[in-house]
């Protein structure tokens, strides 16, 4: 049997505290040829499966994924158990790992997408916002300058949520990078 061309999905959830990883790969079809079942492995063939999650120096975290891979024969997309992981704000990768079957016979197949974490740049953008929007109306024309750069704030945080959604990771680290520098410059904001 060949293996399934893997896909998945990854997303922080609860405040950057916990990794939420799901299987996006589906089921077998004329319209996806790379899905679980046959004339693909499926599910219930899993003898090893674990998801890798790697930072720019190297392996963060490893979640041994197996019990809860080979359950049941199931083609729809599926979210395996909450990984508790706080991770501070970056760029990470997942790598997404099955092994089928034993010994000489073992095939591995692998997807690996990268993602961001930016809980603390988002909470720095949202406190700045909510001090500009209460300086300006205390007196619009002495603070128009904090919420100009409050709005700039906010819309290179939209930019680099786009980018970053869009797959286009060169430009959300120039969005990144600048918005931490920003938020590191004026104030601590305490988000965590």
């Amino acid at each position: 049997m060949s293996l399934p061309t893997l896909n998945l999905s990854v997303c922080t959830k609860d405040n950057c505290n916990v990794l939420s990883v799901t299987d996006t790969t589906g089921g077998y079809s004329a319209s996806n040829t790379g899905g679980w079942g046959t004339p693909n492995s499926d599910r219930t063939d899993v003898t090893d499966a674990s998801i890798i999650i790697k930072d720019s120096t190297g392996i963060v975290h490893t979640e041994d994924i197996t019990s809860q891979t080979n359950a049941v024969d199931w083609y729809a997309d599926f979210t395996y158990e909450e990984i508790p992981l706080t991770l501070p704000d970056g760029l990470y990768t997942a790598s997404y790992l099955i092994t089928v079957g034993s010994d000489e016979a073992a095939a591995t197949t692998e997807k690996t997408v990268k993602f961001y974490v930016y809980c603390n740049l988002k909470c720095c953008v949202h406190k700045r916002l909510h001090a500009a929007i209460v300086a300006y109306g205390n007196d619009p024309c002495k603070n128009a300058d904090k919420l100009n750069f409050a709005n700039y704030l906010w819309a290179l945080l939209k930019d680099f949520e786009d980018a970053a959604r869009g797959c286009n990771f060169n430009k959300a680290k120039t969005a990144f990078d600048k918005l931490t520098a920003l938020c590191a410059t004026e104030e601590d904001c305490s988000c965590k």
